[in-house]
């Protein structure tokens, strides 16, 4: 109720919680528009001097406009102490500025004018940027506020789906509403990136049908992606759309051990399953239609191991059923089993080797990969990461590197491994 009523009074104060004691935002005097916080209290003084303060009431401006209400505050006092809430107090506020005589106005322009810029004051917003953005948030709604600094053109607004809640950060400039408000976030690096990729499937036309309809719709969202109103619209639309995706990176997560990424989430497309003896399996989910075959299916590991996951995927892949879940189908077609990452310190996490056998870590610390690299011996096994493997042949004198290929002996078992140029 406050903050509809303050719109009338002073179109640029946003209230900055639900209970509408505290307000941010700025007043317009004359040509200029000065930044104010007023805030109800219980008690207390605030010992600033460019505080204004009452009873119950906390004013905090700039030197600059306090100066300019200085001659006025002790009608603006009695008027204070005389209104029931901010409510009123913000007619009775604006009633005085507004009588302030032209003279002071145009005096206290010409001090401005006289004053050197501040080089780190933050550029403001043209007003009529101002009141269409207030506008917006009031229809918004003030709850979905998670975060909004004191000029205005940056905050954070949440989104709920499916248990789910998102934040994503909107960003305002002089130029709004003719460029987009919204700032990098996964979601939409995820659309960005399926939509660069051209990411379509073709199992099913009457289902790619489908898909291609509401990738243009969405296309069709983000062009016109202007206002917050557009954009939260088109955000609450890419949470429906990948309503599916999302559930079946769930079920991976929960049903399987998770070998990178390391801190795996819902918008991540990449997976690398441990399948155990030093084995895993690669594979990228297609976001448009998450229960086709994944796309880059890989196994890294000795290739002694890994060959009969090839050859099955190579035989059985026409077997995937779009009805199963993901890891069902590879259960069936890979003929595996998925366990879940062991408690730390557990007898399965004690053997599971997967630190690299050279610089003794799990995640390399320029690159934060995992190791790819497995010595072919089956009594050996040892992992290791493709710079650190790499970096150790090149000490060696004996190595042998040709044509892109450099060769040596494992550090372990002697074993011959193989290191690409092009996987460095």
């Amino acid at each position: 109720m406050y903050a509809n009523a303050n719109i009338l009074s002073f179109p640029l104060l946003v209230p900055v919680n639900c209970q509408f004691r505290e307000y941010i935002g700025y007043i317009q005097f004359q040509n200029n528009q000065y930044p104010v916080e007023i805030k109800l209290k219980s008690n207390g003084l605030v010992g600033d001097s460019s505080n204004i303060i009452f009873d119950d009431l906390d004013i905090k401006t700039t030197d600059e406009f306090s100066q300019i209400l200085q001659p006025y505050l002790l009608t603006i006092k009695n008027r204070a102490v005389q209104c029931k809430d901010l409510n009123q107090f913000f007619y009775e506020l604006k009633d005085v500025i507004e009588k302030i005589p032209v003279d002071s106005r145009q005096q206290q322009q010409q001090q401005q004018q006289q004053k050197l810029p501040n080089a780190d004051s933050k550029k403001q917003l043209p007003i009529q940027v101002y009141t269409m953005i207030l506008k917006e948030l009031e229809d918004i709604g003030w709850k979905r506020i998670v975060k909004i600094n004191d000029s205005l053109n940056e905050f954070q607004l949440l989104f709920s789906h499916d248990k789910r809640e998102f934040i994503v950060n909107f960003n305002i400039t002089d130029q709004y509403p003719q460029q987009s408000v919204i700032t990098n976030h996964p979601l939409i690096s995820l659309y960005s990136d399926s939509t660069r990729n051209n990411i379509i499937s073709t199992s099913n036309i009457d289902d790619n049908s489908t898909i291609n309809n509401m990738r243009l719709h969405l296309n069709d969202l983000y062009k016109s992606c202007k206002t917050i109103r557009q954009s939260m619209n088109f955000i609450e639309k890419l949470l429906e759309y990948y309503h599916d995706f999302f559930k079946v990176m769930d079920e991976i997560d929960d049903n399987s051990w998770v070998l990178d990424p390391e801190h795996p989430s819902c918008w991540i497309s990449e997976r690398r399953l441990n399948l155990g003896n030093n084995t895993s399996l690669y594979f990228n989910v297609n976001p448009d239609d998450p229960f086709i075959l994944p796309r880059d299916c890989r196994f890294l590991g000795p290739s002694t191991l890994i060959e009969p996951y090839k050859k099955n995927l190579t035989k059985n892949w026409q077997e995937w059923k779009p009805n199963l879940s993901l890891l069902d189908n590879f259960r069936n077609i890979l003929s595996v089993e998925f366990s879940k990452k062991p408690t730390l310190g557990s007898i399965d996490d004690q053997q599971t080797m997967v630190e690299c056998g050279i610089c003794y870590s799990l995640r390399d610390a320029l690159t934060n990969n995992l190791p790819s690299m497995t010595c072919e011996n089956i009594q050996c096994k040892k992992p290791f990461h493709q710079d650190c493997i790499y970096e150790w042949f090149k000490s060696l004198p004996s190595v042998q590197q040709t044509f892109g290929v450099i060769s040596g002996p494992c550090p372990y078992c002697t074993t011959k491994i193989i290191v690409s140029f092009n996987q460095k």
